[in-house]
């Protein structure tokens, strides 16, 4: 009893004292001054209309379409001679604020007095997925007046966006404040904003309460910003004391001929209107944002012209090297192009070719993508300065083709070459033995023969046939040139320029530079990279749904992905973690697989459609395939889903077969003097070793082996493509395919290419234009081997074809693959 009475003393004299401590906490609350260090925006705590919102919430200095990269303020109060400078700097989300304070508002004596004060404000804000944000900030003064002098106080904001129309914000602004000795009364602010029809209607309230103050005590104030024409900004803001700003906020762009890279700059003003007595002024600021607006008024009436240079490959994947920069990748030059379509400042655009680095399928995406700016009324014009059948078929896309005086004209049709090793082997007493599951099967015929078997000769024959035919019909269609004229070219081998000029496949013959004067004259010339750096203003509120694109480029694999100068792989390990990471994360709402690869290792292959198949399984989300330059064997295995799939006419795919083997360097051995003695448990335990040939029991037994892949195979063809058991051997046995072919056959189900699959995607997923693209595999999960300088790589690009040929030999311990036939360069 006695142990409980004293815990109920000491219970009461607790409550005593905080009765106290919270009667003298209000009572200072209640004697504590206003922070005098006005902000002048209208915007609100959930909203960013001004440059210096971050200093209203810090939560808004990490949105790099509401927070600018720098911005100047003035202010100037009325019947005030002098006047308050304010400079904003934002860096990764973290902003500093400098003010300088000549005089400022006392809300205590009502009237404006010398300050004479230096204010310095850093804030940093974090915002994630356009949704949830918070931040932080601390302010300072420092002033030759005491009561302006050694002002401090920290600030906290709160940033949610559930929705495109729905913004809501907190702002506890002067926490621990304190200013010449005096304690600073903390600012709540409880922010709404809305868009009730779309997002140039802004409906802000903001409910401000001093501590100290009852919720009834409240201060509301209500605001509206209307965006018009040219993004220009009409804003207004009152109180319920009749307290009022309003103000316009004019963005500007420009690009010229001497700056041909786009920069934007705003300009706003604001005037105070207040009630009573209370000092009104007079604002104005000049910022420069981080993104582009690229539908503001213009400063410089020139058009601009997209320049798209091409000297190089181009390639699906692209990584940053030691000692090189990052390139621009097929996908990045696509994007620039469909961009430039609905962008007001880009004119036309200007391809430059001196190679066109990209595969047969790859160039007819690329013209589907000029097509498709030209139908917006724009031009696209061509300047060749060397002559080649994919230079030209680019090339004629374009309005106007314009052609270097000093070399010949030269379209010859497409062919393929194919190198052959068996001699070279034999010369050093190396044997090649293949078992395969499929007449038209012929991957290792590179090393077991000396020129192609007649069943590959019969279908890479009707392959490149109709890859011809394609060349020549859109040849035809874009120069209205009849196929007498351009076979007659075929034979005849080459014209000077003039003749072509003539025969009507080229429009002027131009140096590059008198070309590139002739086009654009004293407009502007942006280029590509350039171009794609130029961010554009975003107004979008709330989570920005993404499609995933995830990439299958290079040789199927076992384990990690790998990049080099001479060839790329795609481990499954490394597919697998894309796989995770697209599927799991709940802002990706489809994915898109992009196809490049001839297949390689069966079982990475098996791994990686199973990899697939779970996880849609677990997180339903649309899935869509794209095929690219070419997606066959394993590379046509890893699409057996289901799912939809989209190629080009010249894509090559197929290839449903399976094939084997191993070297034998048993002659070589013998050659060199080496003898090697083997104990073994059973027959078979050597069946693929090096120092000797198969025997016929021993290829009976590999020979099962690979026809049970082969029937898991077409089984799974069989499955995902509603294909018979009946009518799979007319579309399997190793047979290659066109994009065309294939979607004869029922191995394709729309012809079209990336952009085209990421269309269906993002309709399919019930997205609306607004959406990010999440490219994967990202770099940390790629294992890059050292990237050599652009002289290495030009030399190795000679050498691409030939290594390509040697491709088997990196899959080690692989039994069995699902490989392309061939290495099939178009030319």
């Amino acid at each position: 009893m006695r142990c409980q009475m004293k815990r109920s003393f000491f219970t009461t004299l607790i409550k005593i004292n905080s009765v106290v401590i919270l009667i003298l906490l209000i009572a200072v609350s209640l004697k504590a001054a206003e922070n005098p260090f006005l902000i002048p925006e209208v915007g609100s705590a959930s909203y960013a209309q001004g440059p210096f919102s971050s200093n209203m919430n810090p939560a808004l200095s990490d949105l790099p379409d509401e927070s600018p990269l720098l911005s100047y303020r003035f202010l100037k109060w009325d019947n005030e001679e002098k006047s308050n400078h304010l400079l904003l700097l934002n860096i990764l989300g973290l902003s500093f604020t400098y003010g300088w304070y000549d005089h400022v508002y006392n809300s205590t004596v009502g009237d404006v007095e010398h300050a004479g004060a230096n204010y310095f404000n850093i804030n940093k804000g974090f915002m994630f997925n356009n949704y949830f944000g918070f931040g932080a900030g601390y302010s300072f003064s420092q002033s030759d007046t005491k009561a302006y002098d050694n002002y401090g106080a920290w600030s906290l904001g709160f940033l949610l966006r559930p929705w495109n129309f729905l913004s809501l914000g907190i702002a506890l602004n002067d926490l621990s404040g304190s200013m010449g000795g005096s304690s600073i009364k903390r600012k709540e602010v409880y922010s709404i904003s809305v868009r009730p029809f779309t997002d140039r209607l802004n409906l802000s309230m903001d409910a401000t309460r001093l501590a100290g103050q009852g919720i009834g005590d409240m201060n509301l104030a209500f605001s509206t910003d209307i965006r018009l024409v040219y993004d220009i900004s009409l804003f207004f803001r009152s109180d319920l004391d009749a307290n009022m700003k309003f103000g316009i906020t004019i963005p500007f762009f420009t690009r010229s001929a001497r700056r041909p890279m786009g920069s934007s700059g705003i300009f706003d003003f604001y005037r105070s209107a207040n009630s009573g007595d209370i000092a009104e002024y007079n604002s104005f600021s000049l910022t420069i944002p981080f993104t582009q607006y690229k539908n503001a008024l213009s400063l410089t009436p020139d058009d601009t012209l997209l320049k798209i240079s091409l000297n190089r490959n181009i390639n699906e994947l692209e990584s940053e090297g030691l000692f090189t920069e990052k390139k621009i990748t097929f996908l990045e030059i696509i994007e620039g192009i469909e961009v430039a379509a609905q962008d007001g400042t880009i004119s036309g655009i200007i391809l430059e070719i001196d190679d066109a680095g990209m595969g047969f399928a790859q160039i007819q995406e690329m013209r589907q993508s000029l097509q498709r700016f030209k139908e917006t009324g724009k031009k696209v014009y061509a300047v060749m300065n060397v002559p080649g059948n994919k230079e030209y078929y680019l090339a004629t896309a374009a309005d106007k083709i314009y052609f270097t005086p000093n070399s010949t004209f030269e379209i010859t049709g497409l062919s393929a070459e194919v190198y052959f090793f068996k001699n070279l082997l034999a010369k050093i007493g190396v044997k090649f033995e293949v078992v395969k599951h499929g007449e038209y099967k012929s991957a290792y015929e590179s090393f077991n023969r000396e020129h192609m078997s007649d069943q590959a000769r019969e279908n890479l024959v009707s392959l490149i046939k109709d890859l011809n035919d394609q060349f020549i019909s859109d040849i035809r269609k874009d120069r209205d040139i009849p196929d007498e004229k351009i076979t007659g070219l075929f034979a005849a081998g080459l014209m000077s320029p003039d003749e072509a000029e003539q025969a009507g496949f080229i429009d002027e013959v131009m140096y590059y530079d008198e070309a590139l004067k002739n086009i654009s004259g004293s407009l502007a010339v942006v280029r590509l990279g350039d171009y794609l750096g130029e961010s554009e203003k975003s107004y979008i509120w709330g989570p920005i749904p993404a499609i995933a694109v995830l990439y299958i480029d290079g040789s199927i694999v076992r384990g990690k992905s790998t990049r080099s100068m001479f060839a790329s792989t795609i481990g499954d390990a490394t597919y697998h973690e894309m796989i995770e990471k697209a599927f799991k994360d709940s802002n990706v709402k489809a994915v898109v697989v992009r196809v490049s690869s001839g297949g390689g290792s069966a079982a990475a292959s098996d791994y990686m459609l199973n990899d697939l198949m779970k996880y849609k399984k677990k997180y339903p989300k649309p899935v869509v395939f794209s095929f690219g330059n070419v997606a066959a064997s394993g590379g046509y295995y890893v699409a057996c889903s289901g799912d939809r799939i989209f190629a080009s006419g010249g894509t090559i795919t197929g290839s449903i077969g399976v094939i084997t083997g191993k070297v034998s360097m048993k002659e070589l051995y013998e050659k060199l003097g080496i003898n090697k003695d083997t104990i073994k448990m059973s027959e078979f335990a050597d069946i693929f070793s090096e120092s000797k040939d198969l025997s016929d029991r021993e290829r009976e037994v590999v020979q099962k082996g690979v026809d049970f892949i082969y029937d898991r195979f077409t089984g799974k063809v069989v499955e995902a493509r509603n294909i018979t058991d009946t009518d799979i051997g007319n579309k399997a046995e190793g047979r290659v395919f066109s994009g065309t072919q294939g979607r004869e056959n029922n191995l394709v189900d729309e012809m079209g290419g990336l952009v085209a699959a990421i269309e269906f995607a993002r309709s399919e997923a019930h997205i609306d234009d607004n959406f990010s693209l999440m490219i994967l595999p990202d770099e940390d999960t790629v294992l890059k081997g050292m990237l050599a300088s652009d002289e290495m790589k030009s030399l190795t690009q000679y050498l691409r074809p030939l290594m390509k040929h040697l491709e088997p030999v990196q899959y080690g311990n692989e039994r069995a693959l699902y490989l392309l036939p061939y290495t099939i360069e178009i030319k």
